[in-house]
């Protein structure tokens, strides 16, 4: 039997490692809507390459990125590691354990693009994007069947969880594009009763001012607010607290990626992030993901860190955790 020039693609795509690959029309996105209401309620906060007009255009319409797109193909690549468990109270993101996904997830999608140019059509032209460029990544990955985005709103797989780095690379060939995934949350709601600060207002609604991934990683100007100090459970650079307690969570396969194994800088404790000079941080973190955050941020967050393990734990919510029920 002989495979479509799509399943062809996506074969490849798994051989250099993907996880899920499906591929997405280059017309306006389908969730543009959501993203205009997300920055109508102010939830860009200091992210304004999120708010810039020029990037909000383009984030609509593929094709103002890149003109010559007529389809899009999205991979993810699974990060979720063997050995999950934090090796100190200082707790970092999943996602930066390994080396920096920009580099080597950027790296596979070229090789892709290549065999692609090789051995499907040499006229092919593409661009490669991994979460640098105004590109609603979550959105296109759900038309393209990659996953769904669940409450959380992370992008969700069925068969490798939410601890998903994506890409896309933009080709000037038309491609079939693939059927999209239906939700599979159910009636779990164990991500929204999880978040120690409350940022879920409701379900699929993230408020970016809770978020404790966004307060330690992309909120670089500021210090961590007042109304989150205590609570913010001893995570200094990122927060995973959404995805641990996902039931897909923890039926999904462990990635064989050998650049997400876990680097150095994870066993140091607030103490140690915050002796650090110039030369330590680069040794601990040259390379990877957390280099972009800068020691000063990462050292302000290792005190609130400190401060959260020497005050009493929070109280629990009398909101009762509701049976975890994906379907």
């Amino acid at each position: 039997m002989t495979l479509s020039t799509e399943d062809r693609i996506c074969a490849q795509a798994k051989l250099l490692g993907a996880s899920t690959v499906g591929i997405a029309s280059a017309e306006p996105v389908e969730d543009f809507p959501r993203l205009l209401e997300w920055l109508r309620k102010g939830n860009a906060q200091n992210m304004h390459y999120m708010s810039e007009i020029t990037r909000v255009e383009k984030r609509c319409e593929p094709k103002k990125l890149w003109p010559e797109v007529e389809s899009i193909l999205c991979v993810s690549f699974s990060y979720k590691p063997l050995k999950g468990a934090h090796p100190s109270k200082a707790k970092f993101g999943r996602y930066a354990w390994g080396e920096d996904y920009h580099v080597f997830v950027k790296k596979r999608l070229l090789q892709l693009l290549t065999w692609i140019q090789e051995h499907i059509d040499p006229e092919c032209k593409g661009r490669v994007f991994v979460d640098t460029a105004p590109v609603l990544e979550r959105s296109l990955a759900r038309q393209a069947g990659v996953g769904w985005i669940g409450k959380n709103t992370c992008l969700i797989s069925q068969g490798h969880g939410s601890y998903l780095y994506l890409g896309e690379i933009f080709l000037s060939i038309k491609l079939r594009e693939s059927q999209h995934v239906s939700d599979h949350c159910g009636s779990c709601t164990a991500c929204l009763d999880a978040c120690p600060t409350d940022a879920f207002e409701k379900p699929y609604e993230l408020t970016t001012e809770k978020c404790i991934s966004y307060q330690t990683l992309e909120n670089r100007r500021e210090s961590i607010p007042d109304f989150m100090k205590h609570h913010t459970e001893q995570w200094v650079a990122g927060c995973d607290i959404c995805q641990e307690v996902c039931p897909w969570n923890h039926k999904a396969l462990v990635s064989q990626l050998p650049e997400i194994q876990a680097k150095d800088f994870v066993s140091l404790d607030s103490k140690q992030l915050m002796a650090l000079d110039a030369q330590g941080f680069n040794h601990y973190f040259s390379g990877t993901s957390l280099e972009r955050t800068g020691l000063s941020k990462l050292q302000d967050n290792a005190a609130h860190a400190a401060s959260d393990s020497r005050s009493e734990p929070k109280k629990k919510s009398t909101v009762k955790r509701r049976a975890s029920k994906p379907i």
